[in-house]
C-alpha cells in the first residue's frame, strides 16, 4: 500500500511528464510552422518574376503541409490537456 506521500509524488511526476509532453508538442508545432513560413518566404524572395502557375504550384503544397501540421499539433495538444484535466 502506497503512503500518501508516495501517491502525491507519483501524481506530481505524472503531471510534470504531461506538461513536458505538451511543451514538446508546442515546440515542435512552432518549429514546423517557422520552417514552412521560411520556405514560403524564400519562394517569394527568390523568384522575382515567376510565372503565376509556378509559384502557386509550389506554394499550395507548403500551405497544405502547414495546415495538416497545425491540425495534428492541435489534436496532440488537446489530448495532453485532456489527460491533465482528468488528473486534476
Amino acid at each position: 500500500m502506497a503512503t500518501p506521500l508516495e501517491k502525491f509524488q507519483f501524481y506530481r511526476d505524472e503531471d510534470k511528464h504531461e506538461c513536458n509532453l505538451i511543451a514538446a508538442r508546442i515546440n515542435a508545432f512552432l518549429t514546423s510552422q517557422s520552417l514552412l513560413l521560411t520556405a514560403a518566404a524564400i519562394l517569394f524572395s527568390g523568384l522575382k518574376n515567376p510565372p503565376a502557375g509556378e509559384q502557386r504550384l509550389i506554394l499550395l503544397p507548403i500551405a497544405g503541409v502547414a495546415i495538416v501540421a497545425a491540425i495534428l499539433a492541435e489534436i496532440a495538444i488537446w489530448i495532453g490537456c485532456d489527460v491533465l484535466r482528468q488528473w486534476h
